[in-house]
């Protein structure tokens, strides 16, 4: 009789999530689904490409912002932002592995790396450091 009433309760319970995440409708009608297409390896490999930071170091946004609401040149855009993070990489190996002051270099470090990272806008006008 337990195993019946427990049976009885689990498949009320499925039945009312069920018509839950339906919608509400009980009738049974299925809406049609968007078409999927399929893409091919190589335009799935160059959409996700073109949408990290090596891109936008490689090829940069002539309306990217600094923080004060400036444009910022090419140089500020690739190169620079590749230099300031070998800078950053340097103060995590001086705090990490010599041991020189890394309650001061690794937050120092961490906060450069963000600042730079591309795509992030974490230090453009809306950003984290624009807002401070």
């Amino acid at each position: 009789m337990k195993v019946l009433l427990i049976k009885f309760f689990t498949l009320f319970m499925l039945l009312g999530v069920s018509s839950v995440y339906a919608g509400g409708s009980t009738h049974g009608v299925a809406e049609a689904a968007p078409e999927y297409h399929v893409k091919p390896f190589s335009e799935m490999i160059g959409g996700f490409l073109e949408s990290t930071g090596i891109n936008a170091m490689i090829n940069p946004d002539p309306n990217e912002m600094s923080s004060h609401g400036e444009k910022m040149s090419d140089f500020h855009k690739g190169w620079g932002r590749i230099i300031m993070i070998l800078v950053t990489f340097l103060l995590f190996y001086l705090a990490i592995a010599k041991g020189f002051e890394p309650l001061l270099l690794l937050p120092i470090g961490f906060g450069g790396l963000l600042a730079n990272i591309p795509v992030a806008g974490i230090a453009g006008p809306d950003g984290f450091l624009g807002i401070i």
